[in-house]
């Protein structure tokens, strides 16, 4: 009986490991592949989806400025129907165009880089205080190319406001949405509240329902108040949701 060198046996038992190791490489590489397959197929549909919502969103926003301009020139000249197409306007043909033309070559923002969230803003209430002062509402109440002008400078204003907030730091586009979410609503609240009527003494009829000329004001101003600013609510919101998406373990962090 030989003498077994101790270390004979452990080279045995460890003889096949080598063999074996292509085989454990083999099966890692596979179980990674099986975990990956599941997250590409989303994320490729999610970029062909991309195109289509945007073409939607631009074909919505078109919809709702065709309209608007038919409200504009067929409606009347009650208040309460100027300010709804206002409305339909900038704080809703415009959001879903600029959407739509976001990171196109019809994007604005990206050559007018002195333009911010903030000027935008201003820029918008600038539009609005003009164009709502009693004189000059009186006369674009008298003529059609006027008001399509009038109608023009909302959407420009409008448009510029969204996409400059849509292309800026999210941080950035949350202010100036709220800022113009605030300025709407006290400009809402004004009229709603004025103790006498700015644009009329007499009763003028809205969509087939006649209305004095107070009344008319009233749900003129209501109109910006809540339209108004719940668009550009939701729109800081959406764009707050996106800031606190793309900090990394940003839930995490914040508890």
């Amino acid at each position: 009986m030989g003498f077994r060198h101790p270390g004979s046996a452990a080279r045995r038992a460890d003889g096949p490991l080598p063999h074996s190791v292509p085989r454990l490489r083999d099966a890692a590489a596979l179980r990674t592949q099986l975990h990956r397959r599941p997250l590409r197929r989303p994320a490729a549909a999610l970029h062909r989806g991309v195109p289509a919502m945007k073409s939607a969103s631009l074909t919505s926003g078109t919809l709702i400025l065709i309209a608007s301009a038919g409200l504009t020139a067929f409606g009347g000249n009650a208040f309460a129907l100027h300010m709804v197409v206002h409305m339909a306007i900038v704080a809703m043909a415009a959001p879903m165009i600029a959407l739509g033309i976001r990171s196109t070559s019809l994007d604005l923002s990206t050559r007018l880089t002195w333009i911010t969230p903030l000027t935008a803003s201003l820029i918008e209430l600038v539009t609005v205080i003009f164009w709502h002062l009693p004189q000059i509402r009186l006369v674009a109440d008298q003529s059609l190319i006027v008001t399509l002008f009038e109608q023009i400078a909302f959407f420009a204003a409008g448009l510029l406001l969204w996409l400059s907030c849509l292309s800026a730091p999210p941080l950035a586009g949350v202010g100036g949405l709220l800022f113009t979410s605030m300025h709407m609503t006290l400009i809402g609240v004004l009229l709603a509240l004025a103790p006498r009527p700015l644009y009329g003494v007499g009763a003028v009829t809205c969509l087939g329902m006649p209305l004095s000329a107070a009344a008319d004001q009233q749900v003129g101003g209501v109109a910006m108040l809540l339209v108004g600013a719940v668009s550009y609510l939701v729109g800081g919101i959406a764009l707050l949701n996106r800031l606190v998406a793309a900090t990394p373990d940003g839930p995490e962090r914040a508890r």
